[in-house]
């Protein structure tokens, strides 16, 4: 059974499960688009979040200051701002991933600061990210 097989272990060590993603995401009453977040369970869960309701989401490096913010477009405003949806409701992780596969129109738009000191943007589609993993009982 894939529910409780560990699907993420954060920094601190602690192990997350398929069930536990799976009951998040049936909990799910907000998210954010555009973030900067340092937590990568947050950030993480945001980008399930992203996928289940078919939104795009910005992840820009955490190490960002105001300055270089506001030179990407982003106004302090948009930054970690949460929006509300509905709860969808699963009832396995199958489901979940079925209803992911099918996003064809999702992008995920990531900046990094870069080597030049620079900020660097690119953006990727589900497909795109995906193109080479294959999904079994297994893994």
């Amino acid at each position: 059974m894939i529910d409780r097989k560990i699907f993420f272990v954060d920094k601190q060590g602690e192990a997350h499960s398929y069930e536990s993603v799976l009951s998040f995401v049936n909990n799910c009453k907000s998210f954010v688009k555009i973030s900067n977040r340092n937590n990568e369970l947050e950030v993480f869960l945001d980008l399930i979040a992203s996928l289940v309701y078919s939104e795009e989401i910005v992840l820009l490096d955490p190490g960002f200051s105001e300055y270089e913010v506001a030179k990407l477009g982003f106004s302090e405003n948009e930054i970690n701002q949460s929006i509300q949806v509905t709860p969808k409701m699963y009832t396995g992780f199958d489901e979940l991933i079925e209803t992911i596969r099918i996003r064809t129109n999702w992008r995920i738009t990531l900046y990094t600061s870069g080597t030049t000191g620079i900020p660097k943007k690119a953006t990727h589609t589900l497909e795109r990210l995906v193109q080479s993993v294959q999904t079994s009982d297994n893994h």
